[in-house]
């Protein structure tokens, strides 16, 4: 509005200097055409305080978050941990978070290489907090995890969480392409293996609904994805990482049953080569594992082979009791 104003008191002015002869027609002209090539650059101009406020706005949330200091620091002494076999031990570890009360409380078990180990237990029960602690989010504050014999407090973070890949529930997706997407894992990775890790996590054909993952775009905060979509994206990442320690925190709960079966096959094939925790929510998911370990209160109340602990009067056969038939069959 304000310059169609000023536009026609341009052409009011200019009109009254050549009525009285102050102005040449050639002169107006002269000067509107000089007017209208300075008009864009003005403008532009002024949008660049409004800019600057936007991208200064964006700077600020960037330096807070790398000033952001983790929970836990690096020790002077801690040395790198080379690839790992896959072994971990929890050594009567207790945990509270600060002025809280404590979660874990002497809880003790193994995992061997190339084993897979479900850990289940109600809400509440320590499951989540058993792999901060494993990714070394946080420290125990009695008791150890161990890594192939090694402390977690004694070595750097980088190497430590180098052998790990880690699949959550609710994956984090950030606009860009498929492919950028499943790179996170592992960034150098070539076009054919990030198509693998797709095939492997039963992603492939409904990304391609979205065109070839080079280019197809997620949008933003991956937002053209489903559910299930995003949590098959969050297994290719890991399974394209490669890491000798794969962490799932159940993350099938949003795909169809037969994609399921498809996607656990998947993960029977990786553990050939890798140590797998899954935190377990679904009775599907416990069948698959070596063994299971079930949390209660913060303690191990129970731990075995599936089939032994789901039995009638056992602690994991109550918690999974509505996923079975009367045969003991998964619904």
């Amino acid at each position: 509005m304000i310059a169609v104003v000023g536009g026609l008191m341009v052409f009011v002015v200019a009109a009254h200097h050549v009525s009285t002869g102050a102005m040449t027609l050639g002169a107006v002209v002269a000067f509107l055409g000089s007017l209208g090539s300075l008009y864009d650059p003005a403008r532009n101009l002024g949008q660049v305080a409004g800019r600057f406020r936007r991208a200064a706005a964006g700077a600020h949330r960037v330096t807070d978050l790398l000033d952001v200091r983790g929970t836990v620091s690096e020790r002077s002494s801690a040395v790198p941990v080379p690839r790992v076999t896959g072994r971990i031990e929890f050594r009567d570890v207790h945990f509270a978070y600060p002025q809280g009360p404590e979660i874990l409380r002497g809880v003790s078990f193994t995992v061997e290489p190339g084993e897979i180990v479900a850990v289940v237990g109600p809400s509440g029960s320590g499951k989540s907090t058993l792999v901060r602690l494993l990714l070394r989010f946080h420290d125990p504050i009695a008791g150890a995890v161990l890594l192939d014999g090694w402390d977690v407090r004694d070595v750097t973070l980088d190497s430590l969480r180098a052998n790990m890949a880690v699949a959550f529930q609710d994956p984090y997706v950030v606009q860009g392409s498929v492919g950028d997407n499943v790179r996170y894992g592992r960034p150098e990775a070539s076009a054919r293996e990030v198509a693998r890790a797709l095939k492997d996590a039963r992603a492939d054909k409904s990304v391609h609904e979205f065109g070839r993952p080079s280019s197809a775009s997620v949008g933003p905060r991956g937002e053209r994805l489903s559910g299930g979509q995003r949590q098959r994206l969050a297994l290719a990442r890991v399974f394209l990482r490669g890491a000798p320690i794969l962490v799932i925190d159940e993350a099938t709960a949003a795909v169809d049953s037969e994609t399921e079966e498809l996607i656990h096959a998947s993960i029977q094939r990786f553990a050939r080569r890798r140590t797998i925790v899954v935190i377990a929510h679904r009775l599907a998911t416990v069948r698959q594992a070596d063994r299971v370990v079930v949390l209660e209160g913060g303690r191990i109340a129970e731990i075995g082979t599936p089939a032994s602990l789901l039995r009638h009067g056992n602690r994991c056969y109550d918690l999974f009791a509505g996923q079975l038939t009367s045969n003991g069959s998964v619904r």
